[in-house]
Protein backbone atom coordinates (compact mmCIF):
# COMPACT_ATOMS: atom_id res chain seq x y z
CA UNK A 1 0.00 0.00 0.00
CA UNK A 2 1.51 3.24 -1.16
CA UNK A 3 1.65 6.70 0.69
CA UNK A 4 0.69 9.99 -0.78
CA UNK A 5 3.84 11.80 0.34
CA UNK A 6 3.89 14.76 -2.36
CA UNK A 7 5.13 18.21 -1.23
CA UNK A 8 3.80 17.27 2.14
CA UNK A 9 5.95 18.97 5.58
CA UNK A 10 5.02 17.63 8.62
CA UNK A 11 2.69 18.63 10.77
CA UNK A 12 3.85 18.68 14.51
CA UNK A 13 1.34 17.51 16.49
CA UNK A 14 0.57 16.10 20.11
CA UNK A 15 -1.63 13.10 20.36
CA UNK A 16 -2.60 13.21 24.45
CA UNK A 17 -4.32 9.29 25.52
CA UNK A 18 -5.60 10.22 28.57
CA UNK A 19 -7.75 7.46 30.62
CA UNK A 20 -8.01 5.18 33.60
CA UNK A 21 -5.25 2.51 34.41
CA UNK A 22 -5.76 -0.72 31.89
CA UNK A 23 -7.90 1.12 29.21
CA UNK A 24 -5.21 0.46 27.01
CA UNK A 25 -3.41 3.55 26.41
CA UNK A 26 0.12 1.77 25.74
CA UNK A 27 -1.57 -0.80 24.00
CA UNK A 28 -3.23 1.59 21.32
CA UNK A 29 0.15 3.75 21.51
CA UNK A 30 2.01 0.98 20.35
CA UNK A 31 -0.05 0.32 17.31
CA UNK A 32 -0.10 4.18 16.11
CA UNK A 33 3.60 4.32 16.40
CA UNK A 34 4.74 2.71 14.28
CA UNK A 35 2.27 3.01 11.54
CA UNK A 36 2.82 6.92 11.67
CA UNK A 37 6.38 5.71 11.32
CA UNK A 38 5.67 4.18 8.27
CA UNK A 39 3.41 6.88 6.54
CA UNK A 40 7.06 9.00 7.49
CA UNK A 41 6.49 10.78 9.88
CA UNK A 42 8.87 11.30 13.17
CA UNK A 43 7.54 10.11 15.79
CA UNK A 44 7.62 10.15 19.72
CA UNK A 45 6.00 7.82 22.05
CA UNK A 46 6.06 9.31 25.67
CA UNK A 47 4.73 6.79 27.54
CA UNK A 48 3.88 7.49 31.48
CA UNK A 49 5.50 4.34 33.21
CA UNK A 50 8.94 5.09 30.91
CA UNK A 51 8.60 8.83 31.82
CA UNK A 52 8.37 7.91 35.53
CA UNK A 53 11.88 5.92 35.49
CA UNK A 54 13.86 8.31 33.79
CA UNK A 55 12.64 12.26 33.42
CA UNK A 56 9.98 12.04 36.69
CA UNK A 57 11.51 9.57 39.00
CA UNK A 58 12.24 11.95 41.73
CA UNK A 59 8.72 12.63 42.10
CA UNK A 60 5.79 10.35 43.70
CA UNK A 61 2.04 10.52 43.23
CA UNK A 62 0.86 13.21 45.61
CA UNK A 63 -1.86 15.78 43.60
CA UNK A 64 1.31 18.27 43.25
CA UNK A 65 3.95 16.38 42.50
CA UNK A 66 1.49 14.27 39.72
CA UNK A 67 0.78 17.91 38.10
CA UNK A 68 4.61 18.50 38.09
CA UNK A 69 4.78 15.10 36.50
CA UNK A 70 2.36 16.12 33.90
CA UNK A 71 3.89 20.05 33.53
CA UNK A 72 7.58 18.47 32.75
CA UNK A 73 5.72 16.42 29.78
CA UNK A 74 4.09 18.91 28.64
CA UNK A 75 7.12 21.00 28.04
CA UNK A 76 8.63 18.12 26.19
CA UNK A 77 5.49 17.55 24.23
CA UNK A 78 5.39 21.35 23.35
CA UNK A 79 8.83 21.48 22.53
CA UNK A 80 8.83 17.89 19.72
CA UNK A 81 5.71 19.14 18.04
CA UNK A 82 7.07 22.31 17.81
CA UNK A 83 9.84 20.88 15.70
CA UNK A 84 7.52 19.07 13.43
CA UNK A 85 7.51 15.43 15.63
CA UNK A 86 4.19 13.60 15.80
CA UNK A 87 3.95 13.14 19.72
CA UNK A 88 1.94 10.70 21.03
CA UNK A 89 1.41 10.82 24.84
CA UNK A 90 -0.42 8.12 26.92
CA UNK A 91 -0.53 9.27 30.31
CA UNK A 92 -3.41 8.93 32.96
CA UNK A 93 -3.57 12.20 33.80
CA UNK A 94 -6.40 12.18 35.56
CA UNK A 95 -7.33 15.78 35.96
CA UNK A 96 -8.36 18.10 33.94
CA UNK A 97 -6.65 20.87 35.13
CA UNK A 98 -3.35 18.65 34.10
CA UNK A 99 -5.21 18.49 30.57
CA UNK A 100 -6.34 22.17 30.71
CA UNK A 101 -2.51 22.82 31.12
CA UNK A 102 -1.39 21.14 28.46
CA UNK A 103 -4.01 22.47 25.90
CA UNK A 104 -2.57 25.72 26.56
CA UNK A 105 1.14 24.96 26.51
CA UNK A 106 0.92 22.09 23.05
CA UNK A 107 -0.58 24.51 19.78
CA UNK A 108 -1.57 21.33 18.06
CA UNK A 109 -3.15 18.97 20.77
CA UNK A 110 -5.40 16.48 20.55
CA UNK A 111 -6.95 14.93 23.53
CA UNK A 112 -8.25 11.36 23.06
CA UNK A 113 -10.15 9.64 25.72
CA UNK A 114 -9.31 6.46 26.33
CA UNK A 115 -12.72 4.92 27.84
CA UNK A 116 -13.22 1.58 29.42
CA UNK A 117 -15.56 1.16 32.64
CA UNK A 118 -13.30 1.02 35.89
CA UNK A 119 -14.70 -2.82 36.52
CA UNK A 120 -13.40 -3.49 32.96
CA UNK A 121 -9.78 -2.47 33.40
CA UNK A 122 -9.62 -3.57 37.04
CA UNK A 123 -10.92 -6.75 35.83
CA UNK A 124 -7.41 -6.50 33.46
CA UNK A 125 -5.50 -5.45 35.63
CA UNK A 126 -2.25 -5.92 33.60
CA UNK A 127 0.17 -4.63 36.18
CA UNK A 128 -2.11 -5.90 39.70
CA UNK A 129 -2.58 -2.30 40.50
CA UNK A 130 -6.35 -2.82 41.03
CA UNK A 131 -5.39 -5.58 43.32
CA UNK A 132 -3.10 -3.60 45.62
CA UNK A 133 -5.23 -0.57 45.57
CA UNK A 134 -8.75 -2.19 46.62
CA UNK A 135 -5.81 -4.18 49.47
CA UNK A 136 -5.38 -0.55 50.64
CA UNK A 137 -1.67 -0.95 49.71
CA UNK A 138 -1.48 1.78 46.77
CA UNK A 139 -2.46 5.01 48.48
CA UNK A 140 -4.63 7.28 46.16
CA UNK A 141 -4.73 5.28 43.30
CA UNK A 142 -6.93 6.73 40.24
CA UNK A 143 -10.26 4.83 39.77
CA UNK A 144 -10.30 3.45 43.69
CA UNK A 145 -9.20 5.95 45.90
CA UNK A 146 -8.67 8.94 44.05
CA UNK A 147 -11.00 10.58 41.14
CA UNK A 148 -10.48 10.38 37.15
CA UNK A 149 -12.12 13.71 35.95
CA UNK A 150 -13.52 12.25 33.05
CA UNK A 151 -12.54 14.74 29.97
CA UNK A 152 -14.89 17.72 29.13
CA UNK A 153 -14.35 18.48 25.30
CA UNK A 154 -12.14 15.54 24.15
CA UNK A 155 -11.13 15.25 20.19
CA UNK A 156 -11.54 11.65 19.52
CA UNK A 157 -13.29 9.23 22.25
CA UNK A 158 -12.50 5.38 21.98
CA UNK A 159 -14.25 2.75 23.95
CA UNK A 160 -12.04 -0.19 24.77
CA UNK A 161 -14.81 -2.70 25.83
CA UNK A 162 -16.20 -2.53 22.88
CA UNK A 163 -13.98 -2.26 20.16
CA UNK A 164 -10.27 -3.70 19.50
CA UNK A 165 -7.03 -1.91 19.68
CA UNK A 166 -7.03 -2.11 15.98
CA UNK A 167 -9.97 -0.42 15.72
CA UNK A 168 -9.45 2.59 18.41
CA UNK A 169 -6.03 2.76 16.39
CA UNK A 170 -7.92 2.90 12.93
CA UNK A 171 -10.25 5.29 14.03
CA UNK A 172 -7.72 7.49 15.47
CA UNK A 173 -5.58 7.46 12.38
CA UNK A 174 -8.76 8.57 10.47
CA UNK A 175 -9.44 11.76 12.13
CA UNK A 176 -5.70 12.61 11.94
CA UNK A 177 -5.99 12.22 8.53
CA UNK A 178 -9.46 14.09 7.82
CA UNK A 179 -7.64 17.32 9.64
CA UNK A 180 -4.48 16.92 7.40
CA UNK A 181 -1.86 15.25 10.73
CA UNK A 182 -0.89 12.27 8.80
CA UNK A 183 -1.12 11.06 5.07
CA UNK A 184 -3.83 8.91 4.01
CA UNK A 185 -2.74 5.77 2.68
CA UNK A 186 -3.83 5.40 -1.04
CA UNK A 187 -4.92 2.25 -2.08
CA UNK A 188 -3.89 0.45 -5.13
CA UNK A 189 -6.15 0.28 -7.45
CA UNK A 190 -8.66 -2.53 -7.26
CA UNK A 191 -7.93 -3.01 -3.54
CA UNK A 192 -11.24 -2.47 -1.61
CA UNK A 193 -11.26 -0.66 1.68
CA UNK A 194 -11.83 -3.74 3.72
CA UNK A 195 -8.47 -5.43 1.77
CA UNK A 196 -6.50 -2.55 2.87
CA UNK A 197 -7.19 -2.36 6.11
CA UNK A 198 -6.93 -6.36 6.47
CA UNK A 199 -3.52 -5.23 5.36
CA UNK A 200 -2.64 -2.43 7.36
CA UNK A 201 -3.56 -4.30 10.70
CA UNK A 202 -1.43 -5.75 13.33
CA UNK A 203 -1.33 -9.27 14.21
CA UNK A 204 -3.77 -10.97 17.13
CA UNK A 205 -1.22 -11.06 19.97
CA UNK A 206 -1.94 -12.14 23.74
CA UNK A 207 0.64 -10.20 25.99
CA UNK A 208 0.96 -9.69 29.78
CA UNK A 209 -3.07 -10.90 30.30
CA UNK A 210 -3.78 -8.10 27.50
CA UNK A 211 -5.55 -10.54 24.46
CA UNK A 212 -6.47 -9.20 21.28
CA UNK A 213 -10.03 -11.26 19.82
CA UNK A 214 -9.56 -12.63 16.31
CA UNK A 215 -12.15 -10.45 13.80
CA UNK A 216 -14.21 -14.17 13.05
CA UNK A 217 -15.12 -13.53 17.64
CA UNK A 218 -16.41 -10.22 17.26
CA UNK A 219 -19.96 -9.55 18.46
CA UNK A 220 -21.60 -7.55 16.01
CA UNK A 221 -25.24 -8.46 16.93
CA UNK A 222 -26.06 -5.11 18.83
CA UNK A 223 -27.11 -3.36 15.21
CA UNK A 224 -25.24 -0.25 15.57
CA UNK A 225 -22.66 -0.99 13.14
CA UNK A 226 -19.79 -1.63 15.79
CA UNK A 227 -17.74 -4.85 16.52
CA UNK A 228 -17.64 -5.74 20.30
CA UNK A 229 -15.37 -8.44 21.60
CA UNK A 230 -16.75 -11.37 22.74
CA UNK A 231 -15.55 -10.89 26.43
CA UNK A 232 -13.51 -7.98 27.99
CA UNK A 233 -9.54 -7.94 27.02
CA UNK A 234 -7.33 -9.84 29.76
CA UNK A 235 -9.46 -11.05 32.64
CA UNK A 236 -7.42 -12.61 34.51
CA UNK A 237 -3.76 -10.16 34.20
CA UNK A 238 -1.53 -13.47 33.97
CA UNK A 239 -1.85 -14.72 30.18
CA UNK A 240 -4.84 -16.69 30.73
CA UNK A 241 -7.77 -16.16 28.34
CA UNK A 242 -10.20 -13.91 29.30
CA UNK A 243 -13.50 -15.01 30.95
CA UNK A 244 -15.98 -16.50 28.10
CA UNK A 245 -12.77 -16.95 25.58
CA UNK A 246 -12.06 -20.69 24.90
CA UNK A 247 -8.21 -21.00 24.30
CA UNK A 248 -8.73 -21.66 20.85
CA UNK A 249 -10.18 -18.32 20.30
CA UNK A 250 -7.71 -16.17 21.43
CA UNK A 251 -4.57 -18.62 20.44
CA UNK A 252 -5.71 -19.95 16.82
CA UNK A 253 -5.11 -19.82 13.76
CA UNK A 254 -5.51 -16.42 12.19
CA UNK A 255 -6.56 -16.64 8.32
CA UNK A 256 -4.00 -15.11 6.20
CA UNK A 257 -4.84 -11.92 3.78
CA UNK A 258 -6.09 -14.10 0.91
CA UNK A 259 -4.97 -17.24 0.20
CA UNK A 260 -6.05 -20.44 2.07
CA UNK A 261 -5.97 -21.26 5.97
CA UNK A 262 -3.64 -24.11 6.60
CA UNK A 263 -4.07 -25.45 9.73
CA UNK A 264 -1.17 -26.65 11.57
CA UNK A 265 -1.79 -27.05 14.98
CA UNK A 266 -1.08 -30.51 16.71
CA UNK A 267 -3.59 -32.82 17.43
CA UNK A 268 -4.06 -36.08 19.93
CA UNK A 269 -0.92 -37.15 21.43
CA UNK A 270 1.56 -34.70 19.21
CA UNK A 271 -0.23 -31.83 21.28
CA UNK A 272 -0.23 -33.38 24.84
CA UNK A 273 3.73 -34.70 23.77
CA UNK A 274 4.37 -30.57 22.87
CA UNK A 275 2.27 -29.05 26.24
CA UNK A 276 3.98 -30.68 28.41
CA UNK A 277 7.26 -30.23 26.65
CA UNK A 278 6.23 -26.43 27.18
CA UNK A 279 5.64 -27.35 30.64
CA UNK A 280 8.76 -27.74 31.17
CA UNK A 281 10.46 -24.79 29.95
CA UNK A 282 11.45 -21.73 31.53
CA UNK A 283 8.74 -19.21 31.52
CA UNK A 284 9.65 -15.78 30.94
CA UNK A 285 6.74 -12.78 31.93
CA UNK A 286 7.18 -9.74 29.60
CA UNK A 287 5.52 -6.32 30.29
CA UNK A 288 3.64 -4.47 27.55
CA UNK A 289 6.62 -2.22 26.59
CA UNK A 290 9.20 -5.19 26.80
CA UNK A 291 7.05 -7.43 24.57
CA UNK A 292 7.32 -3.97 22.15
CA UNK A 293 10.99 -3.94 22.35
CA UNK A 294 11.50 -7.51 21.08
Amino acid sequence: MALDNSNRTQRGFTLWMTGLSGAGKSTIADILVPELARRGLRVEHLDGDVVRRGLCRDLGFSAEDRMRNIERVAFVAKMLSRHGVAVVASFISPYQAMRDHCRREIADFVEVYVRCPLAVCAARDVKGLYKKALAGQIPAFTGISDPFEEPAAPEIVVDTDRETPEESAGRILRWLEERGYVPAAVRPAGETAREAAAAAAPVAVAVHGLQTVPAGKRDTSSGNGRSHPAAPEGAGGSGTPAAGLDEASVLGPIPPHGGRLVNRELAGEEREEALARAREMRRLVLSEKEAADL
